[in-house]
């Protein structure tokens, strides 16, 4: 009897036995299932962006060959006697576009566009780009505010140049008018008018820049990582407003330009990772440091 009880219960243990492993082997076998499937949608959506990224460089590069810069006059202005489109009955009382019409008359495009392949499109097309100086800025009629102008030059290398040029900048700019005024200076805004925006130079940089170093300087110079947009956000959760590009300097360089593609957020996740540093919302990585401050 003992016999058959021992045969009776070794067989239910390896029935159990076997059911087990029945079901763990299932379950790895759905585990490996659906971690196929979530490769083969990741697969999807990364050919998915390319191709949108590459559509996009296609056509900001086609778009930005339109022949408009010769009819910029060393003013920065359009004159409708050189401007191909037909838009005479757009004008001001002295001849020129007004930016109300130019903003009418203006490219869009809702394309994904990596950072880098976009600075890259807007400097081979517009080699104007190259020769843009300070002396450029201060000239231009847009405003008669020599401290805007000023501002929208530190813009302007901020989003074309290194941290090299806009740090060399800043020192030249404190030199010339003083520790108070380069507080006031570094967290000044400039209103983007076609997102109904603000942008401080610290808001460029995050918006323009991925390099790291670039918000490392500002800050050196006395940015204010607590100011937000008019949309409440804080710089490093900026882009939750302003998903395009918009070319805030639209008064000055590529007039004819002003949504010129949608963020790939990827591009700026190392320079999001600084400001949480800075912000003292993160654990720093081991040897990071804070800025030397320089005001």
């Amino acid at each position: 009897m003992d016999k058959y009880l021992s045969y009776s219960l070794n067989d239910k243990d390896d029935r159990q036995v076997t059911f087990e492993r029945n079901k763990r082997d299932e379950a790895e076998k759905e585990k490996e299932k659906k971690e196929k499937e979530r490769k083969e949608k990741e697969k999807k959506e990364k050919e998915r962006k390319e191709k949108e990224r590459k559509e996009g460089y296609n056509v900001v590069k086609t778009m930005l060959r339109e022949p408009y810069s010769e009819a910029i006059n060393n003013k920065g202005w359009f004159h409708l006697n050189t401007y191909k489109h037909d838009v005479h009955s757009k004008i001001d009382d002295y001849g020129f576009m007004t930016e109300r019409i130019a903003r009418e008359n203006a490219y869009y495009t809702n394309n994904y566009m990596h950072l880098a392949e976009l600075k890259a499109g807007l400097v081979e097309n517009n080699p104007e780009l190259k020769n843009v100086n300070l002396d450029y800025f201060l000239k231009n009629p847009y405003t008669k505010n020599t401290y805007e102008k000023y501002l929208y030059y530190l813009h302007f290398l901020i989003i074309f140049y290194t941290y090299k040029e806009v740090d060399d900048f800043l020192c030249f700019y404190r030199k010339q008018n003083g520790v108070e005024m380069m507080r006031m200076f570094i967290n000044y805004p400039l209103v983007c008018h076609f997102n109904k925006n603000i942008i401080t130079p610290l808001m460029c940089a995050m918006l323009w820049c991925n390099d790291p170093m670039m918000v490392r300087v500002l800050y050196s110079w006395g940015a204010d990582v607590s100011i937000t947009d008019v949309h409440n956000n804080y710089c490093e959760n900026i882009y939750s407003g302003c998903h395009y590009y918009y070319n805030h300097l639209f008064p000055f360089i590529i007039s004819r330009h002003i949504i010129l593609g949608v963020r790939d957020l990827s591009d700026f996740s190392a320079i999001r990772k600084e400001m949480k540093f800075l912000s003292k919302e993160k654990i720093p990585d081991k040897g990071w440091k804070f800025p030397v401050m320089k005001i």
